[in-house]
């Protein structure tokens, strides 16, 4: 998902996705404009739901044992590069659950 508060279009270049120790990596190139004309009334924003990695498209058993990743967006704003990156943290551990 990319919202903003203002409806407006993003240049998407590239969404990525790789492990810590970039032994793995993925790249999903857009390389277009991508419009926020969506609306959310609850929260007051603009976006615009986009699919990237998925199991057709992506082998994403080999990121199950590579612990860390993160998601690396690349867009335009005013022609200028911008770069958001996400970590996601491994989180291991066991709960005990009670049927219910």
């Amino acid at each position: 998902m990319i919202s903003s508060a203002t409806r407006k279009k993003v240049f998407l270049e590239s969404v990525t996705l790789e492990s810590q120790d970039r032994q793995y990596r993925d790249i999903v190139e857009y390389k277009k404009e991508i419009p926020l004309d969506r609306y959310n009334e609850e929260e007051g924003r603009n976006y615009i739901g986009l699919p990237v990695f998925g199991i057709e498209n992506t082998d994403l058993s080999k990121y199950w044992d590579a612990g860390d990743i993160r998601v690396i967006l690349s867009y335009r704003e005013g022609g200028e590069l911008q770069i958001l990156t996400f970590e996601f943290k491994l989180r291991t551990g066991r709960e005990i659950v009670w049927p219910t």
